[in-house]
């Protein structure tokens, strides 16, 4: 497990690139997750071990989080699917207990004209950050997601070809989990419940280093 420092700079850079990014995302494909325009089936959820961290971290009050990263096994307890209209789709939930908020780092993303969502809650209650597709928002195969404010997500990729029942190359390499937010969060908050939803155009954000345990 690493731990990684959020500073006050890296939170409102964070914030800042979220706004920066959504006037880009919504002149892109503003497609929903299948789950919601399909209605596809739930996918299996992995539910994370809680996390074991000294009393005192979680007593800050500036630790607020850390990032927890994913053995690659984790891939394969993804499901397949076929959905209405002829397109496969691969999904996977996943879940770290006790989280208020949670992002998603992606590695060795390359899918070409494949698409992928990460989503948390259901119809029209649904938040999302995506579709992500080619190598990713800053093309260089990573992709981290903005934040989610859930203690789980679900991952939703659509390849290009049909055909396709395999492993994703992708991996899903870590999420961030956050135990609390500050006060100079809650804007960044504000904005993502605002704006990340199933009713509004998909956001997608560039990358953002998360801090080098989450310190506000």
């Amino acid at each position: 497990m690493h731990l990684h420092k959020w500073t006050p700079f890296m939170v409102v850079l964070a914030a800042l690139t979220f706004f920066a990014t959504t006037a880009y995302a919504q002149a892109q494909d503003a497609s929903a997750p299948p789950s919601i325009d399909l209605r596809a089936s739930r996918p299996n959820v992995v539910e994370l071990p809680a996390l074991d961290v000294p009393a005192k971290e979680f007593a800050s009050k500036t630790k607020i989080g850390l990032d927890r990263a994913l053995d690659e096994a984790i891939m394969e307890k993804g499901r397949w699917q076929g959905l209405p209209d002829g397109r496969s789709l691969w999904s996977l939930g996943l879940k770290s207990p006790l989280a208020v908020g949670l992002r998603v780092h992606f590695e060795n993303f390359s899918i070409g004209s494949g698409q992928v969502w990460v989503r948390t809650g259901v119809a029209a209650d649904a938040k999302f950050f995506g579709p992500f597709t080619g190598t990713g928002p800053a093309h260089d195969g990573e992709v981290w997601t903005g934040l989610l404010f859930s203690d789980s997500v679900e991952i939703e990729y659509v390849p290009a070809d049909v055909s396709v029942r395999t492993k994703p190359s992708f991996r899903v390499a870590a999420i961030s989990h956050f135990w609390r937010f500050s006060h100079r969060m809650s804007i960044q908050q504000r904005a993502s419940e605002h704006l990340v939803s199933s009713t509004r155009p998909a956001l997608r954000t560039t990358r953002v280093r998360p801090p080098q345990p989450f310190w506000c």
